[in-house]
């Protein structure tokens, strides 16, 4: 899989993100892609990143968001039926709580606190 296909962009905007990947693409490759078609002095940003020390030395700066975090939901029904399709050992648990905002423990996901971002050169 090419580095344009895994991006899916035509045109440059102003932010560009990804996601940690399980499968194993070209990190530098992928990176110079996003930076590419990134608006000058738009931001490439990199949500719970690998690999921080050659992240720095590729102009990348790190952040870490304390305290807690939830998905926020329309309504409790919405997140009753969507823990029901995509978390369903969760479910009882999002019934109970009652509520539209559920923490990403609860639904037993890792919460996206970490982020690796670089603000290009305009």
């Amino acid at each position: 899989m090419g580095c344009r296909n895994l991006i899916h962009v035509t045109r440059p905007g102003d932010i560009r993100w990804s996601c940690h990947r399980r499968e194993s693409v070209l990190v530098e490759a992928g990176l110079s892609e996003m930076e590419r078609v990134c608006t000058p002095g738009g931001c490439v940003a990199i949500i719970w990143p690998n690999n921080l020390d050659w992240l720095a030395a590729h102009g990348y700066r790190y952040l870490c968001f304390a305290g807690p975090m939830s998905v926020e939901f329309s309504s409790h029904e919405e997140a009753v039926e969507v823990a029901e399709i995509f978390y369903p050992e969760a479910t009882e648990e999002v019934r109970r709580h009652g509520r539209r905002r559920v923490p990403f423990e609860v639904l037993g996901i890792n919460p996206p606190r970490d982020l690796a971002f670089k603000v290009l050169a305009r």
